[in-house]
């Protein structure tokens, strides 16, 4: 079961945050694609995470990243080599040159962590250094690779045998070239092909076989003799280098279990040191688990960005067991609200740090959204409010607990009905253990009782907007609402006038000509 939708994760910006996370290692990256949640049965899996995590943000200093992004970068993931030796297969250069990648850059990150850093063992940097001059014995290490001569003399003088071949070959090659040249003129290009002189010199000439296409190619029985011996020198070598691979590969073979831990703890490190550096970015914090949701100061992620010149102003909630019902000006920032407090709760739950100051949270199952964000319209015709019945029942799982974000759930139908049909449901799912938080425009279920109540600030002096609805000059005024608008939730009594009426204030100070009121 996942704990929150696509449609969920869109809309509270939790799929915004995966996409942030920039690990440096392939596997790394990987791993943020997957991320684990934690549910309400796993609070010692949870302690145990964020202690990791919290150990991982101490030691990651800037010095720590410019020692370690670099490894990171160009750690391999090391599948296809182990599942070779898995398989029982013999490693080929690419797969041990990709190994031997792995030991170097694995030692150094070893060496940077240090024991009691994220399961990192002090031992680890010794042993990968171990196994790197198993299979390519040198006197300094480096991430380079070639089958290493040192690792049987056989090989070694196989390829001394190449050598002097090669070296034999040439110099016959080059002294029958100069002498066709001196004969017949002409020259012989990159390929070792003869291109005539021009007018050529006629007669057949032994030595050279016409390709074709106006070039010739050398025919003789000693050169030919050389390169023979070439071609049997690098098959004797080849024999050498496939019995030393399967050597190396049985040597490997028993490392593999330990090789996956290995890439599986590097690969979690690079991952929480990418969330150490999202939770820096952010100014956040990391969650700590309760038994209500406190946030404070919290400012969600997409307003950092899209109001990157602008202040965006902290919000702090508290959410008790009750359900939370949010009434406000329209453009008052309920919507923000709830996914604020969406991906709050979606980021403690994966161990995540979280967009705000501090941060206390009740565990639940699953995270549900409803509203028009989102929404997608319905190749069965269904109309909004169809849309919106058809997501509740889906979405709703009896036995698990839910945080629901209702955002003016009942907004398509007739008020009465719609804002009965919310109180219904709100009343129903608190029943069964669920957690809500309602945003809504209806004065009934504003005033519901058993419920906790807030009411966004809103416009605190509207006199002073209205002088924008008659001043040119202002060029944003959507920038100048937001400077206007007070975004905090605050606690109010049921009794006390539940909806704000400054839509008609907002409408007109954006355009809308309404007329004499």
């Amino acid at each position: 079961m996942n704990f929150a939708d696509d449609m969920t994760r869109q809309v509270i910006g939790a799929t915004d945050v995966m996409a942030s996370l920039c690990p440096a290692s392939a596997w790394g990256a990987q791993l943020v694609a997957r991320p684990r949640w934690y549910g309400v049965a796993d609070e010692a899996a949870w302690r145990e995470e964020l202690g990791v995590l919290e150990a991982v943000d101490r030691w990651w200093t800037d010095d720590v990243a410019r020692d370690c992004t670099p490894a990171f970068q160009q750690l391999p993931t090391i599948e296809r080599p182990l599942l070779t030796l898995e398989s029982g297969g013999t490693l080929d250069e690419v797969a041990l040159f990709e190994l031997k990648r792995f030991f170097y850059w694995s030692a150094a990150l070893a060496r940077v962590a240090g024991p009691g850093i994220a399961a990192v063992d002090v031992g680890w940097e010794a042993r990968l250094n171990a196994l790197m001059a198993t299979i390519h014995p040198e006197r300094h290490a480096s991430p380079r690779f070639i089958l290493s001569a040192a690792l049987d003399e056989r090989l070694a003088a196989a390829r001394q045998r190449i050598k002097r071949a090669r070296s034999d070959e040439r110099s016959a090659r080059h002294a029958l070239e100069a002498q066709i040249v001196a004969d017949r003129g002409g020259k012989f290009d990159v390929s070792g092909r003869y291109v005539p002189a021009h007018p050529p010199i006629s007669g057949a000439d032994p030595r050279l076989r016409a390709l074709g296409d106006g070039k010739f190619e050398v025919i003789d029985p000693t050169v030919d003799a050389l390169s023979a011996a070439i071609a049997a020198a690098n098959d004797a070598c080849w024999d050498i280098e496939v019995e030393l691979r399967a050597g190396l590969s049985d040597r490997l073979r028993g490392e593999v279990p330990w090789l996956l831990e290995v890439r599986d703890v590097l690969g979690e490190l690079d991952r929480r040191c990418a969330l150490v550096e999202l939770k820096r970015e952010w100014a956040g914090c990391w969650p700590q688990w309760g038994t209500q949701m406190t946030i404070g100061d919290g400012r969600h992620p997409r307003l950092l960005e899209v109001l990157e010149l602008e202040e965006v102003q902290p919000i702090s909630i508290t959410l008790d067991a009750r359900p939370a019902v949010v009434t406000g000006p329209n453009m008052g920032g309920k919507s923000v609200l709830l996914e604020l407090v969406g991906l709050c709760q979606w980021c403690a739950q994966h161990g995540y740090p979280v967009p705000a100051a501090s941060c206390t949270f009740l565990p639940a199952d699953r995270l549900i959204y409803v509203g028009s964000e989102g929404e997608e319209a319905s190749p069965s015709g269904l109309s909004s409010f169809g849309r919106e019945v058809r997501r509740v029942v889906e979405q709703s799982a009896d036995g698990a607990r839910c945080l629901w974000l209702l955002d003016e759930l009942g907004r398509g139908t007739h008020p009465d009905e719609g804002a009965a049909i919310a109180r219904d449901f709100i009343t129903y799912r608190h029943k069964l253990g669920d957690q809500i938080i309602a945003a809504t425009h209806f004065p009934s279920l504003a005033s519901m009782p058993d419920a906790a109540h807030f009411r966004i600030a809103g416009i605190s002096h509207p006199e002073a907007l209205q002088a924008l609805k008659s001043d040119p000059s202002l060029a944003d005024i959507e920038c100048a609402l937001r400077a206007a608008m007070d975004y905090r939730p605050m606690i109010r009594m049921a009794t006390d006038p539940a909806v704000p009426r400054d839509a008609r204030l907002v409408a007109s100070i954006l355009g809308l000509d309404l007329g004499e009121a």
